[in-house]
């Protein structure tokens, strides 16, 4: 367990989760608890775009927009080879192909609103602890932590 890590959490509380004047039990069961999203690695093609995405009309037209993008872009035209029915698709939980996606925002008409909307094809519940390294925690830990940071 990364001791100073979990002592910047408890001693910041960037997110407001209120760890001040909570039991060691009681902050390692709210750093524990699946109140955030994390991206994981998933492979998804159009097929799953169209059926995930809710309206498979906005689907088709985001598919159209980087379709465009692929006639001006090789790494586009290359990615999209893969995003076909018949390959494995894309892993769209990946930190590269998110950086990728930022930078379409307004090329083609490309909205924000769109690449959020793919990359959480690619996301999943996850606890603070999970968000910021630290795996599972224990009131054992957040004793430590608050000890060796004073608080």
């Amino acid at each position: 367990m990364d001791l100073e890590k979990l002592a910047s959490e408890l001693g910041e509380d960037p997110k407001g989760l209120g760890y001040a004047g909570q039991s060691h039990q009681a902050t390692a069961e709210l750093l524990n608890a699946q109140l955030f999203s994390a991206p994981y690695s998933r492979r998804v093609n159009e097929r799953d775009l169209l059926a995930e995405w809710g309206d498979p009309m906005q689907a088709e037209m985001f598919l159209e927009k980087l379709e465009v993008l692929a006639t001006l872009n090789p790494i586009i035209k290359r990615t999209l080879r893969w995003f076909t029915p018949d390959q494995q698709g894309i892993d769209a939980g990946h930190p590269t192909t998110h950086a990728m996606l930022d930078t379409l925002i307004g090329q083609a008409d490309i909205t924000a609103a769109e690449i959020d909307k793919f990359k959480s094809l690619a996301m999943r519940p996850a606890s603070r602890a999970e968000v910021i390294g630290l795996g599972r925690v224990a009131d054992g830990d957040v004793q430590a932590a608050r000890e060796r940071a004073g608080l």
